[in-house]
């Protein structure tokens, strides 16, 4: 079924496939998706179907610790991201990677649902640095690793906020590393925080944007309201298997009801 969803992507023209270590989500076993792109992909180019040329591969670090149970906290040193680099082109059977991500960032941050920073709160996704110019120092001579060693063309950021982009393209001007081209925040009609509080640093830093959560989840398809029309447009499979349904807890962000009080906590 994967392989036909793809193959029916290239009749339609795509040639941007967006995946990471981490998927598929919620996790279960995660490196799945890469290993079965990369199958396909292998064949498709036999078949010349594609051309490596005009495809692009953008997989994502997922910056957390090793899904092996190494006890070292995986972030973005030098080492890890080498490691999960190398490790996505074996899965996705390429010789580089076009455009590589960083998932999240590796310091305590405001994603995935919290809006507001508390220094002294940790958010859901571990925090493995406090975000000082040494911090990005490192994770930008990580990138540069990568470009020396041949195995990625581009680089881009997700879930990032002005803070992050400025001191990451300031210091890869500093360190004479290229600067991220791209980053990949939530957004949508529910969810526009991108608008004040990263898209300033990316219009001046010349990041181009390529959003994720565009339906919440499928939450904006309205599919999730009761005796919604709209969800009867998947005879395929009953409405209560739907993730949102099946799954109450994963990414809550996009369905909870709205809060009495203004404001969210770092809980939310």
């Amino acid at each position: 079924m994967a392989h036909e969803q793809l193959d029916a992507l290239v009749e339609q023209g795509v040639n941007f496939i967006d995946t990471a270590e981490l998927y598929p989500v919620p996790f279960e076993g995660g490196k799945v998706t890469e290993e079965w792109i990369g199958h396909w992909l292998e064949g498709a180019l036999a078949a010349k179907k594609i051309q490596r040329d005009q495809w692009l591969r953008n997989p994502s670090n997922n910056g957390a610790p090793d899904m092996k149970g190494r006890k070292k906290p995986w972030g973005f040193d030098q080492e890890s991201l080498l490691a999960s680099c190398k490790a996505s082109i074996e899965r996705l059977k390429c010789q580089y990677i076009d455009l590589y991500y960083l998932h999240w960032p590796t310091r305590n941050v405001p994603v995935f649902g919290c809006i507001s920073y508390f220094p002294d709160k940790n958010r859901p996704v571990p925090s493995f640095d406090k975000g000082e110019v040494k911090d990005f120092e490192a994770q930008v001579l990580a990138i540069k690793a990568l470009f020396d060693a041949g195995l990625i063309k581009h680089w881009a950021l997700s879930n990032e906020n002005n803070y992050g982009v400025t001191m990451l393209c300031l210091t890869c001007d500093r360190l004479n590393v290229p600067r991220p081209v791209c980053v990949q925040n939530d957004y949508s009609l529910n969810n526009r925080i991108f608008d004040t509080d990263c898209y300033e640093a990316c219009h001046r830093f010349g990041l181009v944007s390529c959003h994720f959560g565009l339906l919440c989840g499928g939450v904006l398809s309205g599919k999730y309201i009761r005796d919604s029309p709209y969800a009867k447009k998947d005879p395929g499979r009953d409405l209560g298997e739907c993730r949102h349904h099946a799954r109450p807890n994963f990414q809550p962000r996009y369905s909870y009801p709205m809060p009495a009080k203004v404001g969210m906590s770092c809980e939310s």
